[in-house]
């Protein structure tokens, strides 16, 4: 669905949900589930997520373009 997003949030979903969005779901909301399929669909735990996501975008966005590491 990156047509519904902003080319910015676009290029932070790719890269966020390819390399770590699984991993912070188990590792934030599983830990109680026993599996990831058993977690429970409520605010509590979108908001927990959330937190997380919102943590990795804020350092997605800070990160240095690779152009500008040399």
């Amino acid at each position: 669905m990156s047509e519904m997003l902003t080319e910015e949030g676009a290029a932070f979903s790719e890269a966020y949900y390819l390399k770590s969005y699984l991993k912070d779901f188990q590792r934030v909301l599983t830990k109680d589930a026993k599996s990831d399929d058993l977690v429970d669909d409520t605010w509590e735990n979108y908001d927990r997520l959330a937190n997380v996501i919102s943590e990795k975008y804020a350092k997605w966005k800070a990160r240095k373009p690779w152009w500008k590491l040399w």
